[in-house]
């Protein structure tokens, strides 16, 4: 990352498999032994060194009880001006040599000009690092991985291997590109890209070489500006090509919006702190280790047939917002959804549950959604058995909900029972309601045949969020009260349908129903002939439990009459959705809000037996329509721990 600032240290945040779900301000560090201990918050000094160059002190503190042990040389890859090796020899004995190395002949005054013991060496691009076998005992690298494409990534950690000695230590620094820095920077620069291919190198080729992770931290560094400008012009100096873009004053003018929508309360000096929270991973060399029993897909899912949208039938909005739809959606990229299989086919389930847990747990809120293919799932008692030795803990009940949903087994649902040529469109689940799971579970028992549609759709959340039609709506919801999203449900004993409040409330008792209404923090009504209008206040919006981003969290689209405008069961007048303050949401708002949703979505055609993951913040679904007599059956079951999902006084 190329930004520079005062950056202030803040709070870990990350899940823990026996905690509530993600603590807000709360660090778990976790281990392969699943220790954990808690960091103070850490004051920065301020410094102008590029980022590249640059770490922040929960960085090195949380290094501190490797350095202060080791034995052996430090290699720090990518040190830049020096900054972070430099801060490193506090915890470092003093026997210990250290080395830095860096591409840019910009900083060999500044190495000259240090006058440490740390011996700084420049080192051609591609290039063999200048050290023997088994020479080092600790490589360190921070936030420098995601300027390499990955092939050079694969070549790079080659190179790792090699210098590293056996039970030898490479940790890695890479920023998470979430956050309110990241939503500020993102107009005029955005690394995301470069920062995803880092982690699915890492991800694919260390464990292939023998590396074995031991540790992984979440923390998040807060930079200080007092001033867009300020922000604008730290970017722009540290990457000055972009002064030479044509369009570089929009993104200027931009930045300075997505400023003020993120910026939140000025600090003691007037500063506004930006969170960015950053990632850190120990891996160990090992020698004569297995290597895992699940591998991570370098290149991800294949892409099926384009997937038509604007000229689809039975599609939402096909009347009122067809001209704003995308023609087809946009291919799946190797990092959504993150795909995983079995490296060796005769693998057991119960070998392959913890690796998949911790996985998810470890990267779920990187990616969004994961998919697990080929796994020995051959029934539905083998999927209840996968989930209890994973410790999954699922939603017994689906409750006030749109969708027709039967219970297959306990916490096991079908997916649906929309009918098949209808078009669900991209939605987060529960995002009306005042609880929410906090992760999904798809399961495929049979998939639909070539050419019959049902593709599941995969949604971007965290990129839609950046974009500035959605910033300008989240603005509007924290300015209005939020949203309420309106059901309206008939009784079964009164009318004709495929949605009653006895199905959706899981009783023919209207005091009962009214309790559970209660509980749940709806406010509700009944009309003549017992029809039930239920509505409760939601933001609009969620911060991430883990990596505190904000994300779009809502379904204005879903809940506006022109959903049903095409429905073969359901009626317009089913929905409706407001403002908090009661003001009705424009319709070519709703229809600009629906095609966004939908250039974000990328198609993945589910093959028997797969599991899909779903961080339900960081990743909508979704569902293609299908011919009626396709074999294709998904379950699913919403996943403990939830969260609430309710305006704060």
């Amino acid at each position: 990352m190329a930004v520079r600032g005062s950056r202030v240290a803040s709070a870990v945040r990350f899940s823990s498999r026996t905690g509530s779900l993600w603590t807000p301000h709360e660090q778990v560090t976790r281990n392969m032994h699943s220790t954990a201990r808690r960091l103070q918050s850490a004051q920065i000094e301020p410094t102008r060194q590029t980022y590249s160059g640059a770490t922040s002190r929960v960085m090195t503190d949380g290094m501190a009880p490797l350095l202060s042990g080791l034995d052996g040389k430090l290699l720090d890859i990518g040190c830049g001006s020096g900054y972070k090796v430099r801060k490193m020899l506090d915890h470092l004995p003093p026997e210990v040599d250290v080395y830095g190395v860096d591409t840019n002949p910009l900083y060999l005054s500044q190495w000259k000009e240090a006058g440490t013991r740390v011996n700084f060496k420049l080192v051609a691009a591609g290039a063999p690092l200048p050290f023997p076998d088994g020479s080092m005992g600790l490589v360190t690298t921070s936030l420098m991985l995601h300027h390499i494409p990955f092939e050079g990534l694969q070549q790079l950690f080659s190179e790792i291997h090699r210098v590293l000695r056996e039970d030898g230590v490479l940790i890695i620094e890479e920023q998470t590109c979430a956050g309110a820095m990241q939503d500020a920077m993102y107009p005029l620069w955005d690394e995301t890209e470069g920062c995803q291919t880092a982690l699915l190198a890492s991800m694919c080729t260390l464990p292939e070489m023998g590396f074995v992770k031991t540790k992984q931290e979440l923390f998040t560094e807060t930079y200080c500006y007092k001033s867009a400008d300020e922000l604008a012009e730290d970017i722009l100096v540290c990457n000055p090509h972009l002064r030479d873009l044509p369009d570089v004053q929009r993104s200027v003018l931009q930045l300075h919006d997505d400023f003020e929508k993120v910026k939140g309360l000025p600090r003691v000096d007037g500063s506004f702190g930006l969170d960015m929270p950053h990632r850190m991973e120990v891996w160990t060399k090992a020698k004569g280790i297995k290597p895992p029993h699940l591998q991570v897909s370098s290149t991800g899912v294949s892409a099926p047939e384009a997937v038509e949208i604007k000229g689809r039938d039975w599609i939402p909005g096909q009347f009122s917002s067809r001209h704003l739809l995308p023609d087809h959606l946009a291919p799946p990229r190797p990092l959504l959804p993150l795909l995983v299989q079995p490296r060796d086919s005769s693998a057991c389930l119960r070998d392959l549950a913890a690796e998949c847990r911790d996985l998810l747990d470890e990267r779920l809120h990187d990616v969004g959604a994961v998919l697990f293919r080929s796994l020995p799932l051959k029934s539905m008692a083998d999927l209840r058995d996968f989930q209890a030795d994973m410790g999954l803990s699922c939603m017994q009940q689906y409750r006030g909900g749109t969708t027709p949903r039967a219970s297959k087994a306990d916490g096991v649902f079908a997916a649906s029972d929309d009918p098949l040529c209808f078009t669900i469109e991209p939605h987060q689940e529960l995002a009306y309601a005042s609880t929410c799971p906090g992760r999904l579970m798809f399961y495929c028992s049979s998939e639909a045949l070539p050419g019959h549609g049902g593709e599941m759709g995969i949604t971007d959340m965290r990129r839609l969020s950046r974009e500035p039609l959605i910033q300008d709506f989240m603005a509007q919801c924290a300015e209005r009260g939020g949203l309420l999203h309106r059901l309206k449900m008939s009784s079964r004993q009164e009318a004709s349908g495929n949605l009653f409040w006895e199905d959706a409330w899981g009783t023919e008792k209207k005091p009962e129903v009214e309790r559970l209404l209660h509980d749940s923090g709806y406010q509700w009504q009944w009309s003549e002939n017992s029809v039930l209008e239920f509505w409760v206040p939601v933001p609009g919006f969620v911060q991430h439990p883990i990596t505190a981003e904000k994300v779009f969290f809502a379904q204005p689209h879903c809940f506006h009459p022109s959903y049903y405008e095409k429905h073969p069961t359901m009626f317009p007048n089913a929905v409706s959705i407001t403002f908090g303050d009661g003001a009705l949401l424009d319709d070519e708002l709703v229809g600009r809000i629906r095609a966004a949703v939908w250039e974000h979505t990328v198609p993945v055609r589910m093959q028997t037996g797969d599991l899909m993951f779903m961080d339900n913040i960081l990743a909508g679904h979704s569902r293609i329509g299908l011919k009626q007599d396709s074999p294709r059956v998904h379950f699913v079951s919403l996943l403990e721990p939830s969260f609430k999902n309710v305006i704060s006084n």
